[in-house]
């Protein structure tokens, strides 16, 4: 039987923050099968944090108990070699996770991972994590997609490294990490981090996106690379 008393303004802000937990929760990938009373459960044990582009969220080698999902921004992953070289493995976005592979085997970070935007996160211990993923089986085969998706990616782009010029490797990592725009498949990073992803230079990148735009296959701005022509990019990818 409902309470008749009016609810307490203490009540009322509980219920707005788990109205609010619920709404970011929905933008993650990992809990979108879950129904209303599901997600509610979860939000309670999330907290949120918002970080600055430029912000290090995660440092490689470091000790891991926390995982993160994106809610809004952008994030970098890197891989940092002996001598301090960093290289971008890949680009988060919104609905996207990270952080969870220390908490599924108990060892230390391994890549570092910096906002490329203003980024908002939802975090989750290591113990809240683990009993969520035991207590909701279709965030584990999401989970399991998502990774799998991820080390195809890897793959490819380890690949690519060893076997493909520049321009292949190029063209293989637009058609990869695209995300859907207005004006065509977009992805949203620096051509500098793109030459990083690579293994190039920002000159040799800056000369072959030249040739690109001349040939209509792309266009570029600010931090953004809009595929104009997917299957001219796409032959290039599998030359």
């Amino acid at each position: 039987m409902a309470d008749p008393r009016p609810a307490s303004n203490g009540d009322t802000a509980g219920h707005a923050l788990l109205s609010t937990a619920e709404r970011l929760l929905r933008r993650v990938g990992l809990f979108a099968d879950l129904d209303t009373e599901d997600l509610l459960a979860i939000a309670r044990v999330l907290r949120v944090r918002r970080v600055p582009r430029g912000t290090m969220i995660l440092s490689q080698d470091e000790p891991g108990d926390v995982a993160f999902m994106i809610v809004d921004g952008a994030v970098d992953v890197l891989l940092e070699s002996d001598d301090g070289r960093q290289f971008i493995v890949a680009q988060l976005g919104p609905g996207d996770h990270f952080g969870e592979m220390s908490l599924l085997d108990a060892e230390p970070r391994s890549a570092t991972v910096v906002a490329s935007a203003d980024t908002e996160l939802l975090v989750m211990r290591r113990d809240e994590f683990l009993r969520e993923l035991m207590r909701y089986p279709q965030i584990m085969l999401r989970m399991l997609v998502s990774l799998s998706r991820r080390l195809r990616q890897a793959d490819a782009q380890v690949a690519s490294l060893a076997f493909g010029d520049t321009a292949d490797r190029l063209a293989r990592l637009l058609i990869s990490h695209a995300r859907p725009g207005p004006r065509g498949p977009t992805i949203e990073v620096a051509q500098e981090d793109l030459a990083a992803m690579v293994g190039a230079t920002r000159q040799t990148v800056g000369r072959i996106f030249s040739v690109w735009r001349r040939q209509g296959y792309i266009l570029t701005g600010r931090r953004r690379t809009v595929i104009l022509n997917p299957a001219a990019l796409g032959a290039l990818a599998k030359a």
